[in-house]
């Protein structure tokens, strides 16, 4: 039986799924003993809650670390367009 987020991942071709794979990746890495699940409709990897979620889109790939992590490493940020709960990484797929 597939996996779910695999599942989710079916419906993206070329970039898209190329850079959905690769954020994939850095969050298993990142988060090895955080579960991964489908929440919202998106992947997530949650421990005791969600800890973060990413999604594929029209155009882009988008990043929500929840409003904790966001407010965690704020300082971090610099530069980098964040709301609330979200981090504009600029991974477009449109030319």
């Amino acid at each position: 039986m597939a996996h779910s987020v695999d599942i989710y991942l079916q419906q993206f071709h070329g970039l898209a799924l190329k850079k959905l794979k690769e954020m994939r990746k850095v969050l298993r890495m990142a988060l090895p003993d955080a579960e991964e699940c489908i929440s919202y409709g998106m992947p997530a990897y949650r421990m005791t809650k969600v800890l973060v979620y990413f999604a594929g889109n029209k155009e882009h790939v988008g990043f929500y670390p929840t409003s904790s992590g966001i407010k965690k490493f704020e300082h971090e940020l610099g530069e980098w367009k964040y709301s609330k709960g979200a981090i504009n990484l600029n991974v477009t797929f449109s030319t």
